[in-house]
């Protein structure tokens, strides 16, 4: 092989190697199937969740799920090294049972591929058992 022919074989295993490394380490690939539910974090009555208007079925492998318990509103969220999901509670409308959410996710530079569930707590001043939450999911 000319050495021509040996720089260009090099040259595309290099990009070959850079594309499968971009492909793993790419914003929020994928979700960790061993990533424990919520129902084994935390203790209380589940609610129904939708993100963006689009329904999240209340599954163990959900990645978004709320409970209540008391006036503690525990939201899990997706979250991965580097790509962190700030929680800020909008309101409560009890004549439609409905929490409004409002979430951010903040990139401190590249996601890791590692997506985990974090729970996030917040305070509610009454009773919303029953109630749907509604999160507004803005990923800036």
């Amino acid at each position: 092989m000319s050495g021509r022919g040996v720089i260009l074989a090099r040259a595309t295993a290099v990009l070959a190697a850079v594309a499968v490394i971009a492909v793993q380490i790419s914003a929020c690939a994928g979700y960790s199937s061993d990533s424990e539910p919520l129902a084994e974090n935390h203790s209380g009555e589940p609610l129904s969740v939708e993100v963006n208007g689009e329904v999240i079925e209340p599954e163990d492998d959900a990645l978004w799920s709320a409970r209540v318990d008391g006036q503690k509103l525990v939201l899990t969220v997706p979250e991965s090294g580097g790509c962190a999901t700030q929680v800020q509670l909008s309101g409560v409308d009890v004549a439609s049972k409905t929490i409004d959410v409002a979430a951010r996710s903040e990139n401190e530079g590249s996601c890791a591929a590692n997506l985990f569930l974090s729970p996030k707590e917040l305070l509610v001043d009454t009773d919303v058992r029953g109630f749907t939450v509604h999160v507004r999911l803005d990923e800036g």
